[in-house]
């Protein structure tokens, strides 16, 4: 009913699938071998897709999945055993995706902290579950929702906001204290064509914040920071495929590294004016896809220059004038009459100061 998901849960460095069926059967494929690694019975059904993310923080990917009686499960992705702590349950049945992300003050992508699950229920309250402790906090959203709440920086402050719908047809905003980071942002239901994993310490990439202000380019090239990250227990040497896009229509460059990394690429502008989204597609050796996004702006203010190329000769040709103007001023004339000693006088023009 829910469809299926994709990833590495078992951290081998291939990639599993797991799907979840009505009568509440969750089962882990090898997607190379189609043999089954394991198996989980929950004793209650679902409609949703599972999410993938390091929930405890001990460094294996765990798949998290929600229930229409408003069971809340986090499974171990070595063994589908069902994590200590969880079932947590909510008083409505729970019919969207939950959302993984570290909503701790403190949260960092470079320590494991663990994940906390955020799910919307149909008795109108946010739940958000530690997923170390099993410890949830619940917000009064005033409506149930039947969609995945987001999160995203939405007011610029540096800080993960929340966003959640209604099917009233109301959009809430809630503010977090955790810091904002690429990696750490859902801004739709799947972060890429074919990743549902969370990609705090996993793997992933993201535009430097070098790169990530709003910019004119002007010229034909310009310059794009893109940091790689891979913090998988068991990285083995790989290819990361880096292709980079305008919308989904032009390809600006495609680069191949073999170890993670902040690369700074030197792209080619699009031939034509625009206003446009720059999307930063990663790839690895087992075909999944891992994304980020920049808005910017190629060569549309160029007028500006133009402008200044116009203006500086005029100003230096008027400065030139101002310097030579006292040798080439018309001076007022006088005609006078000059007298030669032998030869007669003669009338001639000569300056007023003579």
């Amino acid at each position: 009913m829910g469809g299926l998901v994709v990833g590495d849960v078992d951290g081998d460095m291939r990639v599993d699938m797991i799907v979840a069926d009505s009568d509440g059967q969750v089962t882990c494929f090898d997607i190379n071998s189609g043999n089954t690694k394991w198996e989980q019975r929950l004793p209650a059904s679902t409609s949703e897709v599972p999410q993938l993310g390091d929930v405890d923080g001990d460094g294996t990917v765990d798949v998290v999945i929600c229930t229409l009686e408003g069971a809340i499960y986090a499974l171990h992705g070595n063994t589908g055993a069902v994590l200590s702590n969880f079932p947590v349950f909510a008083e409505g049945a729970i019919t969207a995706p939950a959302l993984l992300l570290n909503l701790n003050r403190t949260a960092s992508i470079d320590r494991n902290e663990g994940l906390h699950i955020v799910v919307h229920a149909a008795d109108g309250f946010l739940y958000i579950v530690s997923g170390t402790t099993g410890c949830y906090e619940i917000v009064d959203i005033g409506g149930e929702s039947r969609a995945m709440v987001l999160a995203d920086d939405l007011t610029g402050r540096g800080t993960m906001n929340l966003v959640v719908v209604t099917t009233s047809g109301h959009v809430v905003v809630l503010d977090t204290d955790c810091p904002y980071h690429p990696l750490r942002a859902w801004p739709r239901r799947f972060k890429s064509v074919n990743c549902a994993t969370a990609n705090e310490n996993f793997v992933g990439v993201f535009v430097a914040q070098e790169s990530r202000d709003h910019r004119d380019v002007r010229g034909d090239r310009f310059k794009l920071m893109v940091t790689i990250v891979d913090r998988r227990l068991r990285r083995e040497l790989g290819i990361y495929t880096i292709a980079i896009f305008v919308g989904s229509r032009e390809i600006l460059a495609v680069s191949r590294f073999i170890e993670p990394r902040t690369v700074s690429l030197e792209l080619h502008s699009p031939i034509n004016r625009l206003y446009g989204t720059v999307r930063v597609v990663m790839s690895t050796n087992d075909g999944l896809l891992f994304e980020d996004s920049v808005t910017m702006s190629f060569n549309v203010n160029y007028l500006e220059t133009v402008k200044f190329l116009v203006l500086i000769p005029f100003l230096l040709v008027c400065g030139a004038l101002w310097f030579v103007r006292k040798d080439h001023e018309l001076r007022p004339l006088r005609l006078v009459y000059r007298s030669e000693r032998y030869g007669g006088g003669r009338w001639a023009y000569v300056p007023v100061d003579d």
